[in-house]
């Protein structure tokens, strides 16, 4: 189960998280490594009257240590500040006790590792000295030993980090965890992975931690950014696919896959079916989710005649009249994105 409760059934409740940040340049750039964009701040038009660099701030660095410090349910200790200092740079295996160590004594339910540096063209892994580099599934095997059940946000900000959310869906379909965030809880995988652009794009330095990166209404960091140059992805464990707050119950099952769902070919098969009730003999409508191996007799099925959906997969929703009311159709296209 998750150490996070959901405020509102949906929603997760404020919860305290300690952070880590990393901070690392690697090895000397070659054929397999992307650097970030080097971007000069003060060339940014309007950038003194922006406020997107809170004052006091003058490198990268410290930006990311404002915001982390001023979100008031985060807590960053100096010790789990790792600066890239030249000529003492570490490899993967140091971070990857530092970060053990981190997360088997966070005494809060939540926690937050950011990283920014020089990644892996392949697969936006972290890139540290002597070649070293460090993977989503490393990280996510010391979640699962010394973290299980509580929340873990990754923000990795450097090239190709798109390549992690999408390391996250691999591992939440290996595990076999139906992709809902219902699920996802009570099977402890609480993770969140914010990955500063998509798989194909190159990394600019400070436009996630300026732009990205804002407080909410609540003091609350949030992100998300989007340019024409880098959009930033995210896979979020707690993002809901269901109609739980109707049903009372959440039907994601171990067909609902999160490499269908975030792709959206899940949601292709949801269909809205109209009719007569044969029992009661009054218009009926329903929510069906089509198995995959079935869909192509379904759809031709409904062309004409009479068809019981069930036989065809899982039905969703369903309800007496014609159509189905105003707020179930919006329901249905906010939580499925239908």
């Amino acid at each position: 189960m998750c150490a996070v409760e959901y405020g509102d059934g949906r929603t997760l409740a404020p919860y305290h998280q300690e952070c880590m940040i990393i901070e690392s340049r690697g090895k000397p750039p070659d054929r397999d490594v992307d650097v970030r964009v080097p971007w000069d701040p003060s060339s940014m038009p309007g950038i003194e009257h922006s406020n997107l660099i809170p004052p006091g701030c003058n490198n990268e660095l410290s930006v990311v240590t404002w915001k982390l410090r001023n979100d008031k349910c985060r807590v960053l200790d100096d010790k789990h500040i790792y600066r890239n200092v030249p000529g003492k740079e570490k490899d993967k295996n140091y971070y990857l006790e530092e970060i053990e160590t981190f997360l088997a004594r966070c005494e809060k339910p939540g926690a937050t590792i950011w990283y920014f540096g020089h990644s892996y063209i392949s697969s936006g892994d972290w890139c540290f000295r002597e070649g070293s580099s460090i993977s989503f599934r490393e990280i996510f095997n010391i979640y699962r030993r010394t973290f299980d059940g509580k929340v873990l946000t990754i923000v990795t900000d450097c090239p190709h980090s798109g390549y992690w959310p999408k390391a996250c869906v691999e591992e939440m379909d290996r595990l076999e965890v139906p992709a809902c965030g219902h699920k996802a809880k009570e099977r402890g995988i609480c993770i969140k992975v914010y990955a500063s652009c998509c798989r194909n794009e190159i990394a600019r330095e400070w436009y996630f931690a300026t732009e990205g990166v804002m407080r909410d209404e609540d003091g609350r960091l949030s992100f998300g950014y989007k340019s024409d140059t880098q959009n930033p992805l995210v896979l979020n464990f707690s993002m809901m696919f269901c109609t739980k707050s109707l049903l009372r119950e959440c039907q994601a099952n171990a067909r609902w896959k999160w490499k269908d769902m975030l792709s959206g070919s899940l949601t292709e098969r949801v269909y809205l079916v109209r009719g007569n009730d044969r029992r009661q003999n009054r218009p009926a409508w329903q929510y069906v989710l089509v198995n995959d191996d079935y869909l192509e007799q379904f759809l031709e099925r409904t062309k004409g005649g009479s068809l019981d959906v069930a036989d065809y997969g899982q039905v969703l929703l369903t309800g007496w009249g014609k159509d189905p009311p105003e707020h179930i159709t919006k329901l249905v296209g906010e939580r499925l994105h239908f």
